[in-house]
């Protein structure tokens, strides 16, 4: 499987939308790993338009890491396996 731009599009990373008080709207990633070292927001009229923004942004941020080699953090699936002791 190739890991491109695509491929960290469409995992499932968890985004948070707030409105603020001035009526406009404000997307991040919640990930503590992804935004730990990588600030990227969203803004918009809309929730639709804030996280499109903040998915542009991640686009380009994966696009310079991809091409500098660098680790990209992929979200865990938040379903574990416990061993019965």
């Amino acid at each position: 499987m190739t890991k491109d731009v695509d491929y960290y599009l469409n995992l499932p990373y968890a985004i948070e939308v707030k409105r603020l008080d001035d009526g406009e709207y404000f997307a991040q990633y919640t990930d503590t790993w992804l935004v730990k070292n990588n600030l990227m927001a969203g803004w918009g009229k809309s929730e639709d338009e804030a996280v499109s923004e903040l998915r542009e942004a991640f686009a380009c941020y994966v696009e310079d890491a991809l091409a500098k080699n660098e680790k990209i953090y992929e979200p865990v699936c938040c379903h574990r396996r416990f061993q019965a002791s």
